[in-house]
């Protein structure tokens, strides 16, 4: 499959032979369509937006409003259409990333607008372990994938957590950037612009946090581009190749997993005059099989054996066991249990002598999924609450999701019907494994959210071109050359493969001798790169605003929204200070256990003229969320065992 790529990448450049002269002028337009988004991204970020205003984004409904008009404003260009949609996804993308930074807020994924926790900080922390040459362990549940290419993004960001997340959303960007074309080119403007702003208000929850549903939409759009690319073009390599990447998408952010096996069925129907063709159909289980041997080779390298792949599956399944009772249940029925095989056991146990038990979860499963609430289907389009405007979104959204069904089913000969279609089979039958109640407003399904979201958008375009008949034919995007997008997607599926090939032979375990703490105290050596931390600063001692230098009054008085434990602890220990206070989590160097850091920053030694390797001796303040004190911070510098 590879290598039919490659070969169809040499075919054209040589179909590319254009004059020299010209050639260079396409390439330097080229250079300023990306270069000048990403430049005014960055520099709105680094200017940051008053307060007032961007906090807008928090009502969703505006920002569903202002990203459709942008997004068909842009689309009215024609050859200045490209630079005009991702400048248009680029200031979009920046608005979450700027709400955070300026406000510093605390939630129950981030830490002062900066800092990962929960999923995202075990990730992060796996990611710093690897390059320290540790293995991932228990805390990335058997998914390997992200907290290695976090551990790529650790490397070349030196650990800058806001240069981490501006390299992620810029590849996110251009994926956004390829799939925006091909539905403008698919349905129109005004279809195009409605998916697009949907897609936009469900990803932009994400975009501050280092969380895997990053990586999963980023794959998944940019799979989703090349598998309608693919079709557009009537090229079964390109189509291979989105198949690949939407296995990776679906590994990386574990969700909807039967549409694998339904991508294999498309191929094995879409483009054959018989009634099946079998080579078409194994070389789609070929890519899919390859995206799993890539995560599998991961693993090899970079995960702790004693691992199970995939281990939240396993909670999951016990709370389907107890007849939908949801995948945190296990920690009431055994408090403290963490192996995944004794959970997997149990569950096992639960469903050989209650096997109602698992009926009754599929049933309420499907009723979740299918039915208005909180864990809709479509949830990211209705909203939830019991308000007439979210029972209006989810009729509407629904009539035009079966509708597209089945005028699809009619016409099921055409490949796009057929894989919408079997897309919505495979997101279908996956539900009952991923129970839209642990889902958190479909976050497990963030990998397969942009297939899905074509139903309404389908339905909504075909209702306008066969009752409305508004489609503007006119302004459709300059059918870029596929080109592009291939070695685009080959060079995100190399930056997948190779660091963990690299990181495995090139970094090393440290160990580093503390003699100087007391029993009470435990002594650890951690790195402190800046941007890996945030420095609460007392108002009128140093300058401070927005992240990562927040003023204390800023700290206290915007508080924290949805968790509260850890935030309590660290303002109880600052309230009174008088000299800035640095906040952060760290991996001990030689251990690798993670810890949250309160840290006087007057404290600190200066080795501004080497690598920021620190060792301190830590006092406990608050057991329960890992928070200590660095009392004592060792002055000379240390040498590695």
């Amino acid at each position: 499959m590879l290598a039919g790529l490659f070969e169809y990448i040499v075919k054209q450049v040589k179909f590319m032979n254009v004059k020299p002269l010209k050639h260079l002028r396409i390439w330097i337009s080229h250079a300023f369509i990306v270069l000048i988004p990403i430049t005014i991204f960055v520099l709105i970020l680094k200017i940051g937006i008053p307060l007032s205003i961007i906090k807008l984004i928090n009502n969703r409904y505006l920002m569903l409003l202002i990203s459709f008009l942008l997004f068909l404003l842009c689309s009215t260009f024609k050859k200045a259409g490209s630079i005009t949609t991702l400048l248009t996804i680029f200031i979009l993308f920046s608005l979450p990333l700027s709400y955070y930074w300026t406000s510093g807020i605390t939630t129950q994924k981030i830490l002062c607008g900066l800092i990962p926790h929960r999923d995202s900080m075990y990730s992060y922390l796996n990611a710093r372990n690897a390059l320290n040459g540790k293995l991932f362990g228990m805390m990335t549940v058997g998914r390997p994938m992200f907290p290695s290419f976090l551990a790529f993004l650790v490397a070349i960001a030196q650990d800058n957590i806001q240069t981490m997340l501006i390299i992620m959303v810029t590849l996110c960007a251009f994926s956004h950037f390829f799939l925006c074309r091909e539905i403008q080119i698919k349905f129109g403007r005004l279809p195009m612009a409605i998916y697009m702003a949907v897609l936009y208000v469900f990803y932009s929850r994400w975009i501050p946090h280092l969380a895997s549903e990053q990586m999963g939409i980023l794959l998944a759009t940019l799979g989703l581009a090349l598998i309608l690319c693919g079709m557009r073009l009537v090229n079964k390599k390109i189509i291979l190749l989105g198949i690949l990447i939407i296995t990776l998408a679906l590994i990386a952010r574990i969700g909807a997993m039967f549409v694998l096996p339904s991508l294999a069925i498309f191929m094995g129907l879409a483009y054959t005059k018989k009634r099946f063709s079998f080579k078409d159909f194994g070389w789609a289980v070929i890519a899919v099989l390859v995206g799993f041997l890539i995560n599998t080779l991961i693993y090899n390298l970079l995960s702790d054996p004693a691992v199970m792949p995939f281990a939240s599956f396993v909670n999951a399944l016990y709370g389907q066991s107890k007849g939908g009772a949801g995948w945190t249940i296990i920690q009431k029925d055994f408090p403290g249990l963490s192996d995944p095989y004794e959970i997997l056991e149990l569950a096992l146990i639960n469903i050989k002598n209650y096997p109602l038990g698992m009926i009754i979860s599929i049933v309420k499963s499907y009723r979740d999924f299918l039915l208005p609430g909180k864990d809709n289907a479509f949830v990211f389009i209705t909203s939830h609450g019991n308000s007439i405007s979210v029972y209006l979104a989810w009729i509407f959204t629904w009539f035009f999701s079966i509708y597209e069904l089945i005028n699809s089913y009619r016409n099921r000969n055409e490949p796009f019907n057929l894989f919408k279609i079997l897309i919505f089979l495979g997101i279908l039958l996956s539900v009952p494994f991923a129970p839209p109640r642990d889902s958190g407003s479909m976050r497990t399904y963030a990998a397969t959210v942009p297939m899905l979201l074509l139903l309404p958008v389908a339905g909504f375009a075909r209702f306008l071109e066969k009752v409305v008949a508004l489609r503007n034919k006119k302004n459709l995007p300059q059918k870029m050359n596929s080109l592009t997008i291939v070695i685009y997607s080959l060079v995100i599926v190399g930056v997948i493969v190779f660091p963990p090939i690299f990181i495995r032979i090139f970094s090393q375990p440290v160990n580093f001798q503390v003699n100087q703490c007391t029993s009470e105290q435990i002594p650890i050596s951690f790195k402190l790169d800046y941007g890996s931390y945030i420095t609460i600063v007392p108002d009128g001692t140093e300058p401070c605003g927005n992240t990562p230098n927040i003023c204390l009054s800023k700290f206290i008085n915007d508080g924290s929204y949805g968790f509260q434990e850890l935030y309590n602890a660290i303002v109880k220990s600052i309230n009174d200070t008088k000299t800035p206070v640095i906040f952060t989590v760290v991996n001990d160097l030689n251990t690798g256990r993670y810890y949250h850091l309160l840290i006087d920053k007057n404290d600190l030694p200066d080795f501004s003229k080497s690598p920021p390797i620190y060792s301190a001796c830590l006092q406990l303040i608050d057991q329960k969320e890992f928070l200590y004190s660095a009392r004592t911070l060792i002055k000379e510098r240390l040498s590695s065992k």
